[in-house]
């Protein structure tokens, strides 16, 4: 990971005044046990913000994760914050190659444990962790196969039947993104205190962001009902390829009402305790620079090791892993074709995949083109020595 450093436990407790006004510390050690006795020290030492992995290294790699680096060594010793990377007016090789950085140091993962662990993210570029990105993420993936699975056989897929196919969606590849982000997570709220019938159902008026989202996993029972009505309006739905799709169904080739009903089913699914659900609110302003497609030099099968590109740093882009999602959509078209009553069945694998691929372009292209108008594309291509190519494309 970019930025480690390997100190001692003395070391940690001797820079504790020094870690205390710098960036969040998280401490990583074999197995967990001395890392988490380490933060506890700092904690005590006033160092508020420290963690340690649970695991450790050993869960790390449980969980498909690289443990393995190349001939140099860490930092030794407690480093220093890191650099920011100036970057001009026009976005260039050089600065996307400072803002993927050493190549050897990127966080990756194994496609196998990705099925089974993790979940595509969206390719919104404020979103400051490692990804493998898709319009929409998981969400964007689940409403393309039922937009295509609907245009295969020309009958709607009923909301009963979407939360449904929800549920076993989730028991099948668990972890599950969906995102919106704070400028339509607030306006959400301020329709919520504009609702005289919500009068004392609601958060105080100086209630913190993480108030609000507790508030939003269990809302009151009798509420719910207008609760969704208002987090499906186009207006308070913070994903920018999510909200698209409602206001040009037909641009986008979907039903209209289809993407209500998935979100209908979402959160139901969360307020009934679902624990895989990961509704991410991502903060600032767009500020896109580029789009950057992540190309691998290899076929990708369960053991190839995915790098994961963060959207967010010193800079902003869209991030987009075509290839690695052509793979997974196998694996989701394969799932489909399993469900009983939605009027295709295993023969049909091929048939969905290709309509479900062809519909991918065709949103691709119109998300583009409403929210990356004009911004350069570039392919950055990994190689299967650990090296990378940016290219500039268009």
């Amino acid at each position: 990971i970019p930025g480690s450093a390997w100190a001692t436990v003395d070391e940690l407790e001797a820079a504790a005044a020094e870690l205390a006004g710098g960036p969040p510390v998280v401490l990583v050690s074999r197995r967990g046990e001395r890392a988490a006795a380490a933060a506890k020290a700092l904690e005590s030492a006033g160092v508020a913000r420290v963690a340690a992995l649970f695991g450790g290294i050993t869960e790390w790699r449980a969980r498909g994760f690289a443990t393995a680096r190349g001939d140099g060594t860490f930092t030794v010793g407690i480093p220093g914050a890191p650099a920011s990377v100036a970057v001009g007016d026009g976005l260039t090789v050089a600065a996307l190659e400072r803002h993927i950085g050493d190549p050897a140091a990127l966080q990756r993962v194994k496609v196998a444990a990705f099925l089974m662990r993790s979940r595509t993210s969206c390719v919104d570029g404020r979103d400051p962790n490692g990804i493998v990105g898709t319009p929409g993420g998981d969400a964007g993936e689940f409403l393309l196969a039922l937009a295509s699975i609907e245009a295969l056989t020309g009958a709607e897929i009923p909301r009963a039947t979407v939360k449904c196919l929800l549920a076993g969606y989730l028991e099948t590849f668990g972890r599950f993104y969906m995102h919106t982000d704070r400028h339509a997570f607030d306006h959400w709220v301020a329709a919520l205190r504009a609702e005289p019938a919500l009068t004392g159902a609601l958060p105080p008026e100086d209630a913190e962001l993480d108030a609000w989202r507790a508030w939003l996993n269990r809302p009151p029972t009798e509420h719910r009902a207008r609760v969704l009505d208002l987090l499906t309006r186009p207006a308070n739905i913070g994903c920018g390829h999510l909200r698209l799709m409602t206001e040009n169904a037909g641009v986008y080739g979907i039903r209209d009402g289809l993407v209500e009903s998935f979100l209908g089913a979402f959160f139901e699914a969360d307020w009934s305790g679902e624990v895989d659900l990961d509704y991410v609110i991502l903060e600032g302003d767009h500020a896109e620079r580029g789009v950057l497609s992540v190309v691998l030099d290899e076929p990708i099968w369960p053991f190839t090791r995915v790098p994961l590109i963060p959207p967010a740093g010193a800079l902003q882009i869209f991030v987009n892993h075509p290839q690695v999602v052509a793979y997974l959509r196998q694996q989701i078209a394969g799932f489909f074709t399993l469900q009983p009553d939605l009027g295709i069945g295993p023969d049909d694998h091929a048939r969905l995949l290709a309509t479900m691929e062809a519909l991918a372009n065709r949103q691709l292209g119109a998300t583009l083109e409403r929210l990356a108008a004009g911004l350069p594309v570039f392919e950055a291509r990994f190689d299967r020595h650990g090296g990378v190519t940016v290219a500039k494309v268009s």
